[in-house]
């Protein structure tokens, strides 16, 4: 999968930045920037996400996705450029950005 640059190879597991350089990403990390870039621009709910990530459905209480997002934010947001993981007060996450397609 490549956006802005960027290459998601779902083969390895794997992220490379424009300069080629390696991303490192826990599974977790791997599994949510995959849901992200396949639904690019649409809000995923976080019971989807948890679902889809955690194999298990969210509750109020558990703040696992919300601590992985911000790993994931961290990694990605100072080199993605506009790219960015947004949060849906109430609903979910978001990838937004000029360089997705």
């Amino acid at each position: 999968m490549d956006f802005g640059g960027w290459t998601l190879d779902v083969l390895v597991r794997g992220l490379r930045g424009p300069t080629t350089e390696q991303i490192d990403l826990t599974i977790s990390e791997f599994a949510l920037l995959k849901e992200l870039l396949a639904h690019p621009g649409e809000v995923m709910e976080r019971d989807q996400l948890m679902r889809n990530v955690f194999h298990r459905p969210w509750s109020y209480e558990d703040r696992s996705l919300d601590v992985l997002v911000a790993r994931l934010r961290r990694k990605l947001e100072p080199a993605a450029g506009s790219m960015r993981i947004g949060s849906v007060r109430g609903t979910g996450y978001v990838l937004s950005g000029s360089t997705l397609q």
